[in-house]
């Protein structure tokens, strides 16, 4: 059984005020021409389809136009909420929508989940629709008064305790959808187009899934392994941030021979308009041998080498460049870097270590365990475990 694992739609988003529907609409146009080429047995579609919960005319559209041709192509195709997702949103018309091989996680978690089966030659696969979830969703699920044995402290513990409630025959194949930050030993690579995370609060242990075959997430917008080869992220279809300029983005391609037998490959996707970093000298990128040598229609990042500011120095290089997102100074992140942080560092730092080292540099002495705990609790109560 071949199926294409994909997440991070993000339909909707704009990246540096730009919006990304003419690039989202061309790359989403690719995977459509390889489900018709490769015809995968069933499509895996891992949260944040759209990029806001509050979704825009345009974003509907091209998910209804995409689900639609998608659809059409013959194959089931299973969709599951992510935490920038209405669930209700994706999860609406649920049993209608069964009846056209679309199979949607619950517009509403309700703490009973029932896999779908599909057969291939070697018997049966299961597919599970986990949705993001929070701890308090699942307490919701499992009020603590009937379910005592539940567990909601920690992220972790909440998933544990949804999928230790999953009847998994493990003599059976099954395969799991997931939105979650779920970690290995060898920890996760992560960009800075991501929700940011507090403190690692909105970490699940990768054993938490041993019981399956294959584990699709969805949640971390590079394409990588979390442990085994089997417990996967397929990233972003497109580059969201110029941390991600050298990601080669594409579909990951699973096959379930027998029981054991899961095989993994990536087919790469070519976009519309490449996010690239570029560097030098004001006088150097606007000479016509620099710049006839660049895919100018690119989204580009430019870092100016000039120890001074050229004066309109972002207009100009737009005038060149058009799709120009972003102008940093190289002397300035050198200055930044000699103060302990660069923009990058803030970036991809989490509010946690921003709010502590704040605290630390005010007091001349860092949080106490009482006051750590008591940040994060506040932290978790405010934004329900992340930072939008």
């Amino acid at each position: 059984m071949k199926l294409f694992h994909l997440s991070d739609l993000h339909i909707g988003k704009f990246v540096h005020k730009v919006s990304m529907l003419e690039d989202q609409a061309y790359i989403l146009g690719q995977v459509l021409d390889a489900v018709r080429t490769e015809k995968p047995d069933a499509v895996l579609l891992c949260g944040d389809l759209y990029d806001k919960p509050q979704i825009s005319k345009e974003a509907e559209k091209l998910y209804d136009r995409f689900l639609t041709e998608l659809l059409s192509c013959g194959q089931p195709v299973f969709a599951i909420s992510g935490n920038h997702d209405s669930a209700a949103h994706v999860g609406y018309f649920s049993e209608l929508l069964k009846r056209n091989h679309l199979y949607t996680s619950e517009p509403e978690f309700r703490g009973v989940m029932a896999p779908v089966t599909l057969e291939d030659k070697y018997g049966p696969v299961r597919f599970w629709l986990l949705p993001f979830l929070k701890p308090v969703d699942v307490r919701a699920a499992y009020p603590a008064e009937e379910y005592p044995e539940v567990e909601t402290d920690s992220y972790h513990s909440a998933i544990a305790s949804v999928v230790a409630k999953l009847d998994v025959d493990p003599a059976e194949r099954n395969v799991i959808l997931a939105h979650q930050f779920v970690t290995g030993a060898s920890g996760v690579e992560r960009s800075d187009s991501e929700t940011i995370s507090i403190g690692g609060l909105d970490n699940v242990g990768a054993e938490v899934f041993d019981a399956f075959d294959y584990v699709a997430l969805g949640h971390i917008h590079r394409p990588q392994k979390v442990g085994r080869e089997t417990v996967r992220y397929a990233g972003t279809p497109l580059k969201y941030s110029f941390s991600e300029a050298n990601d080669q983005k594409g579909i990951t391609v699973v096959e379930l021979g027998d029981k054991g037998d899961v095989r993994v490959s990536a087919l790469p996707l070519t976009s519309l308009r490449d996010m690239r970093r570029i560097s030098g000298a004001f006088a150097e990128l606007t000479t016509l041998k620099y710049y006839s040598a660049q895919e100018r229609e690119d989204y580009l990042e430019v870092t100016l080498t000039d120890t001074v500011e050229v004066p309109g120095a972002f207009s100009k290089l737009k005038a060149i460049y058009p799709n120009l997102l972003s102008l940093r100074y190289e002397q300035h992140e050198r200055e930044r870097e000699q103060e302990g942080f660069t923009v990058t560092d803030l970036e991809e730092m989490d509010p946690l270590r921003i709010v502590s080292g704040f605290f630390e540099e005010q007091t001349d002495r860092p949080l106490s365990e009482e006051q750590e705990g008591l940040l994060k609790d506040l932290m978790t109560n405010i934004w329900g475990g992340t930072a939008e």
